[in-house]
């Protein structure tokens, strides 16, 4: 199962450099030599500042898209929706780039993710505001790139199968169903007795057994209907969107160097979209 991870990098091509460059990743240590010239690829903006070095990574993405909306939405505050009221004008440097990750982590968009932040020195961490809705690591490269595996004990998600039943609603995936959702539905696997339960089954179950406010429409923690074993439901939701054809859409990030790798009407326009890949760079 991929790792997807955003990234922020900072110039070291001169001690006064503001180069900084944000994106997006399934592999960290490949690219960061891709982006210093040791390999092939690597983002054509990045060439004039090399070398580079990693200040921090993002990890705990459910998928891909996921992954870039965050990127955007980190790469151009001015232009979100939901940041440009904080952060009216473009972001110089890498301390003022942290400034726009602390902010984004205490969004309720991000905030239910209980993103990891991985930062390379200690330099880094200590100008990044912490908060309790993300982790915080002072982390190695080797380590960074497994930590997504320590985040996925949730189980596994995938689209259900033909004949494979439901162990809330019994009710299995039908070749000769004319109803795509009733073909095709997510669901999610217990890890400690491998049953498979349809992902909105598992969250009436675990609603209707919780103690929580009745008006509530997605659960605190997950219950599995055939063991018991619960969870945090942000885990199972992770699991559960690692789907099948997530996989297939995941190609590697070097394919797609300085092109448009996210766009979303609610974020971007037409304009903004052709730049997804920022490099904000100020040489003094």
């Amino acid at each position: 199962m991929p790792g997807y991870f955003c990234y922020l990098l900072r110039s070291l091509k001169t001690k006064r450099s503001t180069a900084t460059y944000i994106g997006f990743t399934t592999k960290p240590e490949r690219r960061i030599r891709q982006h210093n010239g040791e390999i092939k690829s690597g983002a054509k903006r990045t060439i004039k500042s090399r070398p580079w070095e990693f200040c921090c990574i993002i990890s705990g993405f459910p998928n891909k898209r996921v992954a870039l909306k965050f990127e955007y939405m980190w790469t151009y505050p001015q232009k979100s929706r939901m940041t440009k009221k904080v952060f009216p004008s473009r972001m110089v440097g890498w301390k003022r780039r942290l400034k726009v990750l602390g902010y984004l982590v205490d969004l309720p968009v991000w905030s239910q993710l209980h993103l990891t932040c991985n930062f390379s020195k200690e330099e880094y961490q200590t100008h990044f505001t912490e908060n309790e809705n993300c982790v915080v690591k002072s982390s190695l490269l080797s380590d960074i790139v497994d930590v997504h595996k320590e985040r996925m004990g949730g189980g596994s998600g995938r689209l259900s199968r033909v004949g494979e039943s439901c162990s809330v609603c019994s009710s299995s995936s039908s070749s000769s169903s004319s109803n795509f959702n009733e073909t095709i539905r997510p669901q999610w696997t217990c890890p400690t007795c491998s049953s498979s339960t349809h992902l909105t089954c598992l969250a009436t179950h675990s609603l209707s057994i919780s103690s929580s406010s009745s008006s509530s429409l997605i659960p605190s923690r997950a219950v599995c209907p055939t063991c018991s074993f619960s969870l945090d439901w942000i885990h199972v939701v992770r699991a559960t969107l690692q789907t099948e054809s997530d996989l297939e859409e995941s190609v590697d990030d070097e394919e797609n160097d300085d092109s448009s790798s996210f766009s979303d009407s609610s974020l971007a326009s037409e304009e903004e979209e052709d730049e997804i890949f920022d490099l904000t760079q100020e040489e003094n």
